[in-house]
């Protein structure tokens, strides 16, 4: 642990520990209000500063107790979230800059953390997982519907278009009026199952117990489609039972 995390932590304990002798006076206070004491008190009566000097010793931890201090991000996107496609990384540049590795963004800058993160967790948007970047790479069945086929040339476009064209989708996904085609099981479904087990693979990889743990995860948030797809890593169901596309892990 760092010299200045060091310190911030023991500021903190005695900061801690000056509020509990505020509160103790203020009980003692509170309760000889409360409570008539017919024992008369000396006014030069000594101050007891054993009590004083116990309540201000730092708070220690018992044996055993953790107290290693751990830096992560617990919800991060990647390429693989339509609403996040403005950004054209995915899981494995994310998990290398979280580790402390130089990436290079997708403007074209170097990027490095000046301190790496201890945890990572991958969590993108269960609902359509890596539908966007399908969509940008004009998968055929995807934009045999006219609005997703111009979707897909506003975002290889870039820039204004790009935009543009995430911000149509996602509130339409809100909204439950994006295209038939994005919510039928039969198509979207293998695209996120298979998006989710190579993540489940990328993730293992750069998992290292101990210096560095990354996690799986995802965002859901539930819309107005019209189908269930629920998987693990051996087996996939999709069955057309509920208004809302679930990715039960």
């Amino acid at each position: 642990m760092s010299k200045s995390l060091w310190g911030i932590i023991e500021k903190r304990k005695c900061e801690t520990a000056a509020f509990g002798v505020v509160c103790l006076c203020s009980v003692a206070l509170f309760a000889g209000c409360s409570q008539k004491s017919d024992a008369p008190v000396a006014a030069d009566s000594p101050i007891d500063e054993s009590n004083v000097r116990a309540a201000a010793e730092p708070v220690r931890s018992s044996p055993g107790h953790v107290t290693s201090v751990v830096w992560g991000d617990t919800r991060l996107h990647t390429s693989d979230s339509a609403d996040a496609f403005g950004n054209r990384l995915g899981a494995e540049e994310a998990l290398r800059f979280a580790r402390g590795e130089e990436v290079t963004s997708t403007p074209g800058l170097n990027a490095q953390l000046k301190r790496p993160l201890d945890l990572l967790v991958i969590a993108d948007d269960a609902v359509g997982l890596g539908i966007g970047q399908e969509i940008c790479n004009a998968n055929p069945a995807l934009i045999s519907d006219p609005q997703v086929k111009r979707w897909s040339d506003m975002l290889r476009a870039g820039g204004q278009e790009a935009q543009k064209a995430t911000r149509q989708i996602t509130s339409g996904h809100s909204a439950g009026t994006n295209p038939r085609v994005l919510s039928d099981p039969t198509l979207v479904g293998p695209i996120s199952m298979g998006v989710w087990r190579s993540r489940g693979e990328v993730v293992e990889r750069y998992n290292e117990p101990g210096q560095f743990t990354a996690f799986i995860g995802d965002e859901f948030t539930p819309a107005a489609t019209t189908f269930t797809a629920s998987w693990s890593s051996e087996t996939a169901a999709i069955k057309p039972v509920a208004p809302c596309l679930f990715l039960r892990i």
